[in-house]
C-alpha cells in the first residue's frame, strides 16, 4: 500500500491521542504538526517523535511532504483549517 503523509493542525489534548491512532493503520506517515507558534509545535513535534513544525496552518499546507491534514484543534477552529485545507 502507498504511504501517506500527514500534516496534524492542532497538537494540544486531543492531538497526541489523534496521532496515534492514525500511527496504528500501519500507512501514514506523521510528516508535520502546525501550532500556534512555531515553537509550541516544534516542542509538541519533538515530544512526539515528528520531523517538522511549522507555527501556522499555511506553512504546513505549503509542505510538498504532506498529503493529508488531520485537524485536532478545538471544534471553534475547525471551519477556518479545514477552508485553508480546501
Amino acid at each position: 500500500m502507498k504511504r501517506i503523509g500527514m500534516g496534524l493542525v492542532g497538537a494540544g489534548f486531543v492531538g497526541p491521542h489523534h496521532l496515534d491512532a492514525v500511527r496504528r493503520l500501519g500507512y501514514v506517515d506523521v510528516v508535520a504538526i502546525a501550532g500556534s507558534s512555531e515553537a509550541f509545535a516544534r516542542k509538541k513535534a519533538d515530544a512526539l517523535h515528528v520531523p517538522k513544525a511549522y507555527g501556522s496552518v499555511e506553512a504546513l499546507l505549503d509542505d510538498p511532504d504532506i498529503q493529508v491534514v488531520h485537524n485536532a484543534t478545538p471544534n471553534y477552529l475547525h471551519f477556518p483549517v479545514n477552508m485553508a485545507v480546501i
